[in-house]
This record gives structure tokens, C-alpha cells and sequence, in this order.
């Protein structure tokens, strides 16, 4: 990095001096640093410590022509950053609101700041520009991560700060003590002896304080349960809690808007797609060894280069083409996209491999009225007005259609009952039950019918 005369460089610096003579050749590059000795330049210069110097420096050729001297000014920079996280709002022991905010400030004494990067969640990192929200950040446990990199690129340590953001109000109870009745209407009466108890739960910050009011007057701060006014007529009471990040539970939460302005800095934009069988339910897809997943990638500024991914935690591999899983179960999918400067994103997604198809039951409307062999197997015999029911149980999808066909007959789709079976006669029923993924099961059910 240079800033006028003064050029700064960062770790493994190695100056390499290179003189040229296009006549009678060199014959030797000497060196200084600061008010030292010229020395006999040999092999390139390694600077590990941090200093500031000047470098000087000149060539010969073979007829002894001296080049003019030539100063380099240098500092070497060995030392990283230092960031501050200031947390401004509503917090409470690592907990804060929708509210609060994060503000990152760093500086660096030699070669200036850079720019300072920021993760929330393992997620990819971004660029500072701006104050962060937590109005955009889901309510739960969360990690952020922030360093920063100077014009040499010395890069901090990385610094973690572990919190909470709590959007949940608390929720208060009311519980009555001493006299008190309801009416058939709904009414409830109490006396002059009834006394009111407040609770109230909160999820994570904890409850700070609750306050109620009589008939719309001042809020007042609760303490312990409290008697009614003595004042007959209607008496309406209201009341809300307040925990530690200063949620309220009035019912009339404040809405808040953020804008974010992002640099991208980051790797390309990623998206995965599924070509084949694909059934999904609530958050849940489905698919089966015949589907392929698709990951995709597009880069807007220096362009896509790769797309690289690992299948359930493995080693990450190159992606080329769609793939496709034959293992049943749940797998999870990572895979990165690389830029032609390096950059990287990370996208991940899941889905369960299913291959089984459903299970076919079969059920009788009668019982049977006796045994004989058909087709080698010993088969139940019924009357010929018997009916048969078919079913299926998928245990993933679900199953989604049932075939049949008589003696070798055309399929046909089942959609009620199978009756009208001719007397004295052998039947070999071919089922075959599709699941919503296009898994199937076939299953012969072999019996007779009574002359």
C-alpha cells in the first residue's frame, strides 16, 4: 500500500533489486539501508521486523558508468487492527432487543484500516458499512463475529460476541383473591375484600416490572396484590409487564423498519434446484435416488468460477454436473461458490432420500371357507360374492396410487372396491402401488372362488 512517498507492506516482505545494462552489462547492484554501508546486493532482502527505513540503492555496469542512487521509503507492518463492539440499546446480560443496535469501530497506527468484516451465525461475511439492527435478526441465541483488516492486509484475530435477541413481550396473569363471583352472563363481582394478584412470565430477559391502571387513569408500578377501589359501578383494569430489554405486553408492539446497504464483497449468488421426483410437506422435501439436485451459481462482477459441495460433512468435492443420492435417510448438502479473485459463498440445504415404496394390504369382505393349491401356493377360497379391498401405507410420503389386474388382464386403477368374481375359479390379482414419489410395490394376491 502506498501513500505518497512512503510505501507499506505486511508480513513475508522480500525486496527483490534488478538492474540491466544494455550494453556492456552489469556488473553489481550495491544496497543501504538508512545511513548504513553499501553493500553488494546478492540475494533478496528479507524484512520480519516491524520498522520504517530507507532503502537506497544503485547499479554498475562493466565499464564502471554508476547508476544515480534510488531511495525507496518503507514501512513494514506487522501488527493486525484492534475493533471495538459497542451495543447500543435495550440489553440485558448478553441479551438484547429488536432494538438494539451494533456498532463496530477499529483503528489501525501504521498503514491505516482497510475495512472491518462482520458473520452473524456462520453465515457469510459481510462488509461494515453501517450501524446493524437486531429489528432484522431472528429471535433466539445467536453469534457474532467481527475483525477487521488493514491497507497490508494484517487481518485481527477474530472476536466473538455471543447473545440473545429477545422479541418476545412477557405475559401477565391476573389471579383473583378473596371474594369473587361469575355470573351466568359472564359477570364477575367481587367485594371490597377482593384483592388483585399480578404474574407475569417472561421467556429469556425476565420480568423488570408490571404496572396496571383503573378505568383508563395513571399506570401505576405493581409491587404485591393490591383491593379493589371501594367505589361501586364497572371497574376496568388494565395492565402489561415490562421485561429486562424493555419488551412491553400492551398489544400494540412498535413496529420498526431498517434499510440495509450491502457491499458485495462476498462470493457469487448461489440457488439449488431438484430435476425428477420431488414431494414436499411442511418443511420437508422428499425426493429419491432417480432425482437430480442441481446447484447453481452467478457471479456479477468477476464471474463464477467453481461450485464445489460436500455431501453430509464429507470432503468438499468439484461440482460439474446434477447429482443424484442413493443412500436412504435425511442428508445435508453444503456447497460453495467461488469467484475467479477467490471469494467464496456457502449455501447449505437439506432433504431425505426415500426409495421404498408403499405397503399393500389387502382385505376380504368374508372370511374364507376353505384351502387349495393355486399357482403352487396355498390360497384361501371364498364364496364368489366375496369383495376386495386394497390399501396402501407409505411411511415417508405417503402413497399416491394402487393398479390392479386379474389373470393377467389389462391394469386397471383402483378406485373403490373389486367385486363380481366368477364361481369356481383361480385368480392371481397383480397389484402395484405408486407413492407420491413414484416409488413402487408390487404384490400378487393369490386365491379362488367356491363353485
Amino acid at each position: 500500500y502506498k501513500k505518497g512517498d512512503q510505501l507499506y507492506a505486511g508480513v513475508n516482505l522480500e525486496i527483490t533489486l534488478a538492474t540491466a545494462d544494455q550494453l556492456s552489462g552489469v556488473k553489481g547492484t550495491y544496497y543501504a539501508i538508512d545511513k548504513g554501508a553499501y553493500a553488494a546486493y546478492k540475494d533478496p532482502l528479507v524484512m520480519d521486523k516491524e520498522r520504517s527505513f530507507e532503502l537506497k540503492y544503485y547499479g554498475v555496469d562493466n565499464v564502471g558508468n554508476v547508476e544515480i542512487v534510488k531511495s525507496s521509503y518503507i514501512t513494514v507492518d506487522l501488527k493486525s487492527p484492534e475493533t471495538k463492539l459497542t451495543v447500543a440499546g435495550d440489553q440485558h446480560e448478553k441479551i438484547v432487543s429488536g432494538r438494539a443496535s451494533f456498532s463496530l469501530e477499529s483503528s489501525d497506527a501504521v498503514s491505516g484500516l482497510d475495512k472491518i468484516r462482520y458473520v452473524f451465525d456462520n453465515s457469510i461475511p459481510r462488509t461494515y458499512t453501517a450501524t446493524i439492527n437486531m429489528s432484522s435478526i431472528s429471535e433466539g441465541d445467536h453469534s457474532f463475529q467481527y475483525y477487521a483488516v488493514d491497507k497490508v492486509k494484517n487481518e485481527e484475530t477474530k472476536k466473538e460476541y455471543k447473545f440473545y435477541v429477545d422479541k418476545s413481550p412477557p405475559i401477565v396473569a391476573e389471579e383473583i383473591l378473596g371474594n369473587s363471583y361469575v355470573a351466568a352472563n359472564g359477570r364477575e363481582y367481587s367485594s371490597g375484600r377482593t384483592k388483585l394478584k399480578l404474574t407475569a412470565i417472561d421467556n429469556k430477559a425476565g420480568v423488570k416490572a408490571i404496572y396496571y391502571s383503573f378505568n383508563g387513569g395513571e399506570y401505576m408500578k405493581y409491587d404485591k396484590p393490591f383491593y379493589m377501589p371501594k367505589k361501586s359501578g364497572s371497574l376496568v383494569i388494565r395492565s402489561y409487564a415490562v421485561d429486562h430489554v424493555n419488551n412491553k405486553s400492551l398489544g400494540n408492539a412498535e413496529a420498526s423498519k431498517r434499510r440495509t446497504t450491502y457491499v458485495d464483497l462476498t462470493g457469487p449468488s448461489l440457488n439449488f434446484s431438484y430435476q425428477g421426483p420431488t414431494f414436499k410437506t411442511r418443511d420437508t422435501m422428499f425426493i429419491n435416488q432417480t432425482t437430480k439436485v442441481s446447484m447453481t451459481g452467478r457471479d456479477s462482477e468477476s464471474g463464477l468460477d467453481k461450485i464445489t459441495f460436500s455431501l453430509d460433512k464429507s470432503s468438499e468435492k468439484d461440482y460439474s454436473s446434477p447429482i443424484s443420492i442413493d443412500k436412504e435417510g435425511k442428508h445435508n448438502i453444503e456447497f460453495y461458490g467461488y469467484d475467479h479473485v477467490g471469494n467464496r459463498n456457502l449455501q447449505n440445504f437439506n432433504f431425505i432420500i426415500d426409495n421404498t415404496g408403499p405397503a399393500i394390504y389387502e382385505r376380504f369382505s368374508i372370511t374364507p371357507i376353505g384351502k387349495k393349491s393355486v399357482e403352487g401356493k396355498n390360497a384361501d377360497i371364498f364364496p364368489a360374492h366375496v369383495v376386495l379391498f386394497l390399501s396402501a401405507t407409505d411411511s415417508k410420503v405417503g402413497y399416491d396410487k394402487i393398479y390392479y389386474s386379474i389373470n393377467g388382464g389389462a391394469e386397471r386403477l383402483f378406485t373403490s372396491l373389486i367385486q363380481g368374481f366368477k364361481k369356481g375359479t383361480d385368480f392371481n390379482i397383480k397389484v402395484r402401488a405408486i407413492d407420491k414419489l413414484g416409488n413402487e410395490t408390487q404384490k400378487n394376491i393369490v386365491f379362488a372362488t367356491a363353485q
